[in-house]
């Protein structure tokens, strides 16, 4: 008895090792197969913030939302870091144009236009078929004309002129930077031509939503009283007193040609350049007071008569400054109510502390 049960437990341990062997058969058989894959190293990077180094995972769209929190909060040093940082690690993923076009925005509005124009040059160069090309360039031109490169600025504005009709909006801000860009390279006759050919843009579009009170509209008429504005100031009154006269004749003449480009930005309605215009036409005033009591005086006079002299000159140049400062506290007054902000008019208190402590000395 006890061999068969032997041989029965045997029997049935075989048929058990059958059945899980036919059991993992079919098993093997209705199982999926299996796909390895490699996946990338995930990485991190320290980051520094206002508040220390922040560890980042480096991940182009976190980094790039990041990137744009920041610049929206006004954070624009933080922003082109992690802008820089998709561009450095993941050119070539989909965020890498953006975030290039991106970091040179950072940088223009950090006060660092020299760097915001390699970023765009970079993006031309490297993506010349994505994104608002002529936004690209655009952008470039504004860092050129805010870092002092007038004659790249031109370049670049005077080929996107000839290149093809552009919409109302984008010739004003091309004429208008040309504008700026000829002036500063002492070429005024040309800077008024684009002058003139953008008033006339926003003259034939002024029924347009976008052109009325035009950032660009008023920034190129602005230049236009800066162009009469360069030629007040290089006028001296030197003598013979033949020449004084006339000095004093061409001077009224480029003042008021000066003037009435700043009251023309004044009335196109954009808040920024109006305030600029007051301010200027304040300082035309100041400026004429000061030119007249810096005027040659003849040799002639000795010390009493040359403290007379200067005394009576004084008393005629007076009403300049009353009306530099009327107009100083006037502007200041008009486009706070308007929202302008306080550090457009970073020197007025020290000018107008300066006039009205000459005022009180004539008085």
């Amino acid at each position: 008895m006890a061999f068969r049960n032997q041989k029965t437990d045997r029997i049935r341990r075989l048929a058990q090792c059958v059945n899980l062997a036919i059991l993992a058969l079919v098993l093997t058989a209705c199982s999926p197969k299996m796909t390895q894959l490699t996946m990338e190293p995930l990485e991190f990077a320290g980051i520094r913030t206002a508040d220390g180094v922040k560890v980042q995972t480096m991940d182009p769209e976190l980094l790039f939302n990041d990137g744009a929190e920041a610049f929206k909060a006004g954070d624009f040093d933080q922003a082109a870091r992690f802008f820089s940082v998709v561009c450095e690690r993941f050119p070539d993923s989909s965020f890498g144009p953006p975030a290039l076009f991106n970091l040179g925005l950072a940088r223009l509005r950090h006060g660092r236009p020299a760097d915001a124009a390699t970023a765009f040059r970079r993006f031309l160069e490297k993506f010349p078929g994505e994104g608002d090309i002529e936004q690209v360039r655009l952008r470039l031109a504004e860092a050129l004309l805010e870092s002092g490169d007038w004659a790249a600025a031109e370049s670049v504005l005077g080929a996107m002129m000839v290149a093809a009709a552009p919409r109302p909006a984008v010739e004003l801000e091309i004429r208008a930077g040309l504008a700026r860009a000829l002036r500063k390279q002492g070429r005024l006759k040309e800077s008024m031509d684009q002058v003139d050919a953008a008033m006339q843009v926003y003259d034939r579009h002024l029924v347009d939503p976008d052109i009325k009170g035009n950032f660009h509209a008023a920034m190129a008429s602005f230049e236009g009283g800066e162009v009469w504005h360069d030629l007040f100031a290089s006028i001296k009154f030197i003598l013979p007193k033949d020449r004084m006269e006339k000095d004093l004749s061409d001077k009224g003449t480029m003042f008021i040609k000066a003037q009435a480009g700043y009251m023309r930005t004044v009335r196109v309605g954009n808040i920024f350049w109006a305030s600029k215009a007051g301010v200027r036409i304040g300082q035309l005033y100041e400026e004429f007071y000061d030119d007249i009591m810096k005027a040659e005086v003849p040799p002639e006079l000795d010390d009493h008569q040359l403290g007379q002299y200067m005394a009576e000159l004084r008393r005629q140049a007076r009403p300049l400054l009353s009306k530099s400062i009327e107009l100083y506290e006037r502007n200041m007054k008009v486009a706070r109510s308007y929202g302008a902000k306080d550090e457009w008019f970073a020197d007025m208190k020290a000018r107008l502390d300066r006039l009205k402590e000459l005022l009180k000395g004539i008085e």
